[in-house]
């Protein structure tokens, strides 16, 4: 069993260690990929514009004034002549190679008709009786400039042949000696990897330069070159040994290529096969050092808890078991402890619910007493005013206690509304104007206790709290077969648009939201209570305008007996 369990801890993290490797070299040859991908793209663009600062070089030499008449000029008419246009030639040739020495070591202007080379090569000017370089002199041109690479050379030509604009017969070239280390700062970005190895290939194929020897051995064979041919837009291609990227530049005349060792990857997934199977190891030995060691702290307070329920099974009697652990069995302890004391914990608190509920019976009984000796009182000293207050009082307060059904009608709510006006008015003389318009036959609708006087006392705390002049309350019922509507106004001072929002977005909640926050609101209570007896359909409703006073209506189902029509 134990050997089971070892081998279910340690088959999942062998199965997740070679699917981690799996995926390791599949995100690291993405990442391969994707950055080297755009590396080459990028250094192929910047290569291109490298050549086209070159061929801007013998463009601003070809179309030189001096330049053109150095090779228009006939040999030998004028000495004077001829030694004024050479120096002038020299002039330019000079300017360029010395604004230019890291980019070139020669530039060659060849004239045809003399078979003669004029050159500079690092500020010293020099007449060769022959071409003098490797570039194809008397070769006719194209418009695109040519290429000439010498094998393990650090330099190559670029050179254009030179035409007279009458005739376009063939009269020179200008040449260019360019030094490939110009693009070391593009070999260097492109070749960060150690591994790596940065080739140059012409256009048929051969390595042209290597910028950075002995970084690698790698080879490029004869299929790989036909593949780079054959797909020469698609810059990446795999074989056996090497990710190889490339990407043409120069007219399709160079390819640039990048080539990292597919061994990369593997020595990635060596490291991290050698991790895991560290880890699995490691786990193995953990695994069985601390399942004994578990299984030794589990069972002894098991077998100690099971004794004790045991023995208070069969004697009935109780053992106290300490509950100190924090894990699975100290809940188990500490419930069993719990079940211990029950029966004494219930019973006190069985007794004391018993006294509370009498003080809550002893309290309203004693005040509603003193209360109707106080109005007897206020009747015998001829204080009627008193008199009246203390019957309003007693009777909401009559009214409060003798709650015990869900529902009470209509016409007991606007008695309990009336006293409570009669105490407000009591309260605040000569400025309460009270509006009633009730259908006689609401009178016997059933509605929650205690829905009615909550919403006419808001009017009074918020309403009416900073209003000047009377202060009206209207109280009116109209209803429908269905539906009793009714409705409380005042002309108070009403509410803000952003204020009606919230009230009304409190009334949308769920009657579970209501219930779980303890809201304390009166709206919300009342809205939760018409929700819960009679269904979703009815509750309150609310309008208001700043200044303009409020209007809340309550709907209930009608119940009366005559049930359609409408009072306004």
């Amino acid at each position: 069993m134990f050997l089971v369990l070892v081998l279910l801890t340690c088959i999942p993290l062998i199965m997740l260690t070679v699917v981690a490797i799996h995926n390791a070299q599949d995100q690291l040859e993405t990442e391969i990929m994707g950055s080297n991908l755009s590396k080459i793209e990028w250094s192929g663009t910047f290569l291109d514009d490298q050549i086209q600062i070159l061929d801007q070089i013998l463009f601003s030499v070809m179309n030189d004034q001096s330049v053109t008449q150095f090779m228009e000029n006939a040999q030998n008419q004028d000495e004077a002549l001829d030694f004024t246009l050479q120096k002038n030639l020299f002039a330019i040739l000079s300017s360029q190679n010395l604004a230019n020495l890291n980019r070139i070591s020669e530039i060659t202007v060849f004239k045809k008709e003399n078979e003669r080379s004029y050159s500079v090569r690092n500020g010293e000017e020099r007449v060769l009786p022959n071409p003098g370089t490797t570039a194809p002199w008397n070769s006719p041109g194209g418009r695109k400039p040519v290429y000439v690479f010498v094998p393990d050379s650090d330099q190559f030509t670029m050179y254009r042949n030179l035409y007279r604009f009458i005739d376009r017969k063939l009269v020179g070239g200008v040449a260019l000696q360019v030094n490939w280390s110009m693009f070391d700062p593009i070999f260097k970005s492109l070749g960060s990897d150690d591994k790596s190895t940065i080739l140059v290939l012409d256009e048929s194929g051969n390595v042209v330069n290597i910028p950075f020897e002995g970084s690698s051995e790698a080879v490029l064979t004869t299929s790989v070159v036909k593949r780079i041919e054959q797909h020469s837009g698609e810059h990446f291609l795999k074989d056996d040994a090497h990710y190889i990227f490339y990407q043409s530049f120069a007219d399709g005349k160079m390819t640039i290529v990048k080539m990292i060792p597919t061994s990369v990857v593997s020595a990635s997934s060596n490291n991290t096969l050698r991790f895991g199977i560290g880890i699995v190891t490691i786990l193995i030995i953990v695994s069985v050092t601390a399942s004994k060691f578990i299984a030794d702290r589990a069972v002894s307070p098991i077998l100690k808890l099971v004794r004790a329920i045991t023995w208070t099974e069969e004697t009935n009697s109780d053992i106290y078991v300490g509950h100190n652990r924090k894990d699975e069995i100290g809940w188990l302890e500490q419930k069993y402890a719990q079940i211990i004391r029950s029966r004494y914990q219930i019973y006190i608190e069985k007794r004391t619910a018993q006294l509370k509920a009498l003080q809550a019976q002893i309290n309203p009984h004693f005040l509603h007493n003193t209360l109707q000796s106080i109005g007897a009182m206020a009747v015998i000293k001829d204080v009627p005013e008193i008199y009246h207050i203390i019957q309003a009082i007693s009777s909401n307060l009559r009214y409060t206690m003798g709650m015990g059904n869900d529902l009470v009608t209509l016409q007991q709510e606007f008695d309990h509304v009336s006293n409570y006006l009669v105490i407000q008015k009591f309260r605040i003389k000569d400025k309460i104007t009270v509006e009633w318009e009730i259908d006689p036959f609401a009178a016997d609708c059933l509605i929650p206790p205690l829905t009615l006087q909550p919403i006419v006392e808001n009017a009074f705390e918020h309403g009416f709290q900073h209003k000047r002049g009377r202060w009206i309350i209207g109280i009116r019922t109209r209803c429908d077969w269905e539906k009793l509507y009714i409705e409380i106004t005042d002309n108070g001072t009403g509410l803000s648009p952003q204020r009606e929002l919230e009230l009304k977005q409190s009334l949308m909640r769920n009657i579970e939201e209501i219930i779980e926050i303890k809201e304390s609101m009166a709206l919300s209570n009342i809205q939760a209570r018409i929700k819960t007896q009679f269904g979703s359909e009815y509750g309150l409703e609310i309008e208001s305008t700043l200044h303009g006073g409020t209007q809340v209506t309550i709907v209930i189902p009608n119940t009366s007996v005559q049930g359609g029509g409408s009072n306004g």
